[in-house]
């Protein structure tokens, strides 16, 4: 027979227990109704740690070298669209000389840009350092938008765009910025996947 003090301590442990067997079994039926794990709902129920890392949901790739961009045209890496669901495009400024024309181009391959396509854009409130310079002004929309450096640079700009938005057959997305006089810059690329994995397909 189980002495006094190890059914006290099995007691101990099956009362403790309680709460994360009612915690499993909540997630199991938010996750049956959402049949997704990111609804808000299924995330509130995790405890920290228990989701994917940033990293482990998004691809992140690098779309331009800090640098100076000048020399008349600056061209992203090109992603495959037909592996994500949207992507944004992380661009900070530096100095800017001149009026640079940003595109969004799709196309059928690798470096193709045959369209232009319409792209969402919202530029940060404040020069790098400043008061609200990770706050963000309405979203607006172009297929090719002149930057005026004095407004542009030393900012971070945001651009999205979402796959099923890309010309049918093109699924290759490069950006790309024209009339370059000088253009210090530096771009990365969060991508939603279409499927989650530990190691996120690579899009590039």
């Amino acid at each position: 027979m189980k002495s006094l003090l190890r059914v006290a301590q099995d007691y101990t442990l099956a009362i403790a227990d309680i709460p994360r067997q009612m915690r499993r079994q909540a997630l199991l039926r938010e996750f049956l109704r959402t049949s997704h794990p990111d609804s808000p709902q299924f995330k509130s129920l995790m405890q920290a740690g228990g989701m994917p890392r940033l990293s482990e949901r998004f691809s992140i790739v690098f779309g331009k070298k800090p640098a100076d961009g000048g020399g008349a045209v600056s061209t992203l890496d090109s992603i495959n669209m037909g592996k994500l669901r949207r992507v944004t495009f992380i661009v900070q400024f530096g100095a800017i000389t001149g009026n640079p024309v940003f595109t969004l181009k799709s196309g059928a391959s690798d470096g193709t840009q045959n369209t232009s396509d319409t792209f969402r854009y919202r530029l940060a409130d404040a020069d790098q350092g400043g008061a609200g310079a990770d706050n963000y002004g309405d979203w607006a929309t172009s297929s090719s938008l002149t930057m005026t450096g004095t407004t542009y640079d030393n900012r971070i700009t945001v651009f999205e765009i979402d796959a099923d938005e890309l010309t049918d057959g093109q699924p290759w997305l490069t950006g790309e910025f024209s009339n370059v006089t000088a253009l210090n810059h530096a771009v990365v690329a969060i991508g939603e996947p279409r499927y989650e994995a530990h190691d996120v397909p690579t899009v590039i």
